[in-house]
């Protein structure tokens, strides 16, 4: 009998496959990026069929496989981020967050943080509060500084831009939507954002 693991795991991509099956790419604190194979996931009956969506939260049971490839046994749905797929605007920035954790996660490399920066802008998006040009901008930040990859500008226009970078850069995750800018900072972070990111792409292509 395969080895049986219990995991939290966030949907991250999930992709049909042979007759009514899934692969899912998820994130797990406990075991980093994984693959998970879903066997009847696309089926309606499926007991597996809410959890398996992008975005959803779940505790789930996982057998380990020889080739690499996890295999769902039991899936307890924490929290599904419906509402998020609902809305153009939201669901194409969630994507995007999506695609940029999975571009930084590593295979079977926990990162407890990384899991946690997704989970919490996901939650503070499905709140309600709609700045999502502010919100890509600061989990754009926080996500390559915490990966090692954000370089404090030479020079920032104002001290509260500075305040902001430190904050957005250096408070616990649940603080980190926890502050307001006026107009002129929340340009100038969007812009810092913009051009880190672009600066990680150009490097890393």
């Amino acid at each position: 009998m395969s080895e049986r693991v219990k995991a939290h795991i966030i949907v991250l991509a999930d992709n049909p496959y042979g007759e009514g099956h899934k692969m899912l790419t998820a994130l797990s604190p406990e075991f980093g990026k994984i693959s998970i194979s879903a066997k009847g996931a696309r089926s309606a009956k499926s007991p597996f069929l809410a959890a398996c969506q992008q975005f959803c939260y779940s505790e789930a049971e996982l057998s380990v496989g020889k080739n690499g490839i996890y295999t769902l046994c039991e899936a307890d749905l924490i929290h599904s981020f419906y509402g998020l797929r609902e809305h153009l605007d939201t669901l194409f920035l969630t994507s995007e967050l999506a695609k940029k954790t999975l571009m930084m996660a590593r295979e079977e490399d926990p990162d407890p943080e990384l899991l946690r920066l997704i989970l919490n802008s996901l939650y503070y998006i499905a709140s309600g509060k709609r700045d999502l040009a502010l919100v890509r901008a600061v989990f754009d930040i926080r996500l390559l500084s915490d990966q090692g990859f954000f370089e404090f500008p030479a020079e920032v226009r104002s001290q509260g831009t500075a305040d902001a970078l430190m904050h957005v850069t250096g408070k616990d995750l649940k603080e980190l939507f926890a502050f307001r800018v006026n107009d002129a900072i929340r340009e100038e972070l969007i812009n810092i954002a913009a051009s880190e990111m672009r600066n990680f792409d150009h490097n890393v292509i």
